[in-house]
């Protein structure tokens, strides 16, 4: 009876370490989840701030360049009333 006590005690100690060992390889699991899950969780962030600022980035362009669009027009428009002026003047001459 003793020594049928003590086999189903070592068994149950034996049980009892592999279900320990069994809950802290699940516990593992669990933080590299965990850690995967949060890294997840931050890599969504950083996409969508980067999608923010490239379109903010994209308005600001579109604003510079309706801008220079608007100084070259300017620019063409002075350079052609240089182009009548002197075209007018050397007819003048002549």
């Amino acid at each position: 009876m003793l020594a049928g006590l003590s086999e189903k005690l070592v068994s149950e100690a034996t049980k009892f370490r592999n279900l320990r060992q069994a809950v802290e390889s699940k516990e593992c699991e669990i933080q590299e989840l965990f850690g995967i899950e949060r890294a997840a969780s931050s890599l969504a962030a950083l996409i969508e701030a980067q999608h923010q600022k490239r379109e903010e980035f994209e308005v600001e362009m579109a604003g510079k360049r309706e801008e220079l669009d608007a100084e070259i027009a300017e620019a063409r428009a002075g350079w052609e009333k240089e182009a009548r002026t002197r075209e007018a003047e050397i007819k003048e001459r002549m």
